[in-house]
């Protein structure tokens, strides 16, 4: 029994793989080029790269390949709303405030 699961294991793992659901992925922000991007991380090796969005419009289900490992990645990105940091709140000067 466990010569068959042995066996299969390598079959289960190329299934799971065919069969795993597309990572979804809001869109991160701008480069230094004013290209959008997004952060894409491997369902395999979890190490994430980043990957310039050519088209913005396009809202369906694409594949990359891993920048690490060359595992194929499906995604989807969410352009419902974008990742951004919180806006800092002003703090009082303190100099002007005692005064």
């Amino acid at each position: 029994m466990v010569a068959d699961l042995l066996a299969s294991s390598v079959d289960m793992i190329r299934e799971r793989h065919a069969n795993s659901a597309p990572v979804w992925i809001p869109r991160n922000g701008h480069d230094s080029k004013g290209v959008p991007f997004i952060v894409v991380t491997c369902t395999d090796c979890l190490r994430s790269f980043p990957l310039s969005v050519l088209h913005e419009d396009l809202q369906e289900v694409q594949q990359t390949d891993c920048l690490f490992c060359s595992t194929k990645v499906w995604y989807v990105i969410d352009f419902s709303r974008e990742v951004t940091s919180p806006k800092r709140a002003k703090q009082p000067n303190m100099a002007t405030a005692s005064e």
